[in-house]
């Protein structure tokens, strides 16, 4: 009941809920029962939707903390945790704190789940935008590059996933002002998406979308140059 106040926007009522399993689960199952670590993330995330940064930051640290006494540095839910504080900071633009967090949820991922697994690709693309974000563009690039690569190989060139990543990348290059670098990967991707998904899907759109504005932005740039 909960996970469905929370997905209505009900927040008070979700949160109430959220309190009350999560004492509940302390004094029966203990503050170390994995259920018990599941209701603080829960109450964690519904306090992020919100905003409430502070709140947010302090159990997602309490989760991590108790994971790492419980299940190890390595064990999958406590490197999803260590992820969970990274985007927290993202949130907040607080890339500086969020990028050792990314990184070491990288190298544990890499290490422990193999560099073509997919938390692993999702590591490397919450890099890649941190870097983006703080204009570290040399470095955002290879890592779009190499999130693309990865998910074409395992997925095929017309999956979803992969038409994601090519359109991460054409908004990359966007974002620069690279018209040029941008304006064929929307194409592909506008391209695979039509067949893939339909012509009238959201994605499909916002694709189209972003490609006519690219073509507008790449037409007045090359106007500039012949005045």
């Amino acid at each position: 009941m909960a996970d469905l106040y929370q997905f209505q926007g009900r927040y008070p009522e979700a949160e109430t809920l959220y309190k009350k399993c999560l004492q509940l689960r302390e004094e029966v199952l203990g503050r170390k029962h994995p259920d018990t670590l599941a209701s603080i993330n829960n109450l964690a995330v519904l306090y992020n939707y919100q905003e409430r940064y502070p709140e947010t930051e302090q159990l997602y640290k309490l989760c991590i903390q108790l994971y790492k006494e419980i299940l190890g540095t390595n064990h999958p839910d406590t490197i999803a945790s260590i992820n969970n504080l990274a985007n927290c900071y993202y949130s907040q633009g607080r890339y500086a704190e969020a990028e050792p967090l990314v990184k070491i949820c990288l190298q544990l991922r890499e290490k422990f789940m193999g560099p073509k697994h997919p938390d692993t690709i999702t590591s490397i693309g919450s890099l890649a935008l941190l870097y983006k974000y703080q204009g570290r563009y040399a470095e955002a690039e290879s890592l779009y590059k190499r999130s693309l690569s990865l998910i074409k190989e395992q997925m095929g060139p017309k999956h979803p996933y992969t038409l994601t990543s090519i359109n991460n990348l054409a908004v990359f290059y966007d974002y620069q002002g690279k018209y040029l670098e941008a304006e064929p990967l929307y194409k592909r991707c506008i391209q695979f998406r039509e067949e893939v998904l339909g012509p009238k899907h959201p994605k499909t759109l916002s694709t189209i979308l972003s490609y006519s504005k690219c073509l507008f932005l790449l037409k007045q740039e090359k106007n500039l140059y012949l005045i």
